[in-house]
């Protein structure tokens, strides 16, 4: 019998032993930025990285934004980007959960969109020309605004293209 007991206990102890860490991470955020952050690549002439702060401003109660920018003041700064959103009435809540062109003004007349300027300060060039791409939102509640974005713009007066990849966000809502 006690033989039985100890080899028994052993094998209990074994399978205690070999188990892994099973804890369920499907509850885990999808984007795991801090929050109020912002990160993505840029495809262009010289590939950068870029990371900086992430907000969402309204205006005049129509125009909703996602507006982001590194550094601490003007000065240090080396690019603002702007997802602007348009709602035909006045703002009440965060763009529901779901994916979202980003085109031109003219484009989105007839469709639920953004809309983009990305400013690199470091030339003084600005992209918002012949804008294609897409804005996921993967989490909109009260307390956070949450997605990921590519796109790719032109500056109107050099014709220069670039493309922003990889790009994710997360911000408190409004």
């Amino acid at each position: 019998m006690k033989l039985r007991i100890k080899i028994l206990f052993s094998l209990l102890l074994c399978g205690l032993l070999s188990c892994s860490d099973d804890d369920d991470n499907s509850s885990k955020k999808t984007n795991e930025l801090p929050k109020n952050k912002i990160s993505f690549e840029i495809e262009s002439t010289k590939n950068q990285k870029k990371q900086g702060d992430c907000f969402i401003v309204v205006v005049e109660d129509y125009t909703y934004m996602i507006s982001a920018h590194d550094g601490n003041n003007m000065e240090d700064q080396s690019f603002s980007l702007q997802f602007y959103k348009s709602f035909d009435q006045t703002i009440s809540e965060n763009p529901p959960v779901g994916t979202y062109p980003i085109k031109g003004i003219p484009d989105l007349t007839e469709i639920d969109g953004f809309w983009v300027t990305y400013a690199d300060l470091e030339t003084d060039l600005e992209y918002n020309n012949n804008l294609d791409g897409q804005i996921k939102i993967t989490r909109s509640d009260n307390q956070i605004l949450e997605g990921s974005f590519s796109f790719e713009a032109t500056n109107y007066e050099t014709g220069e293209s670039i493309k922003i990849i990889n790009g994710k966000f997360t911000t408190e809502a409004f």
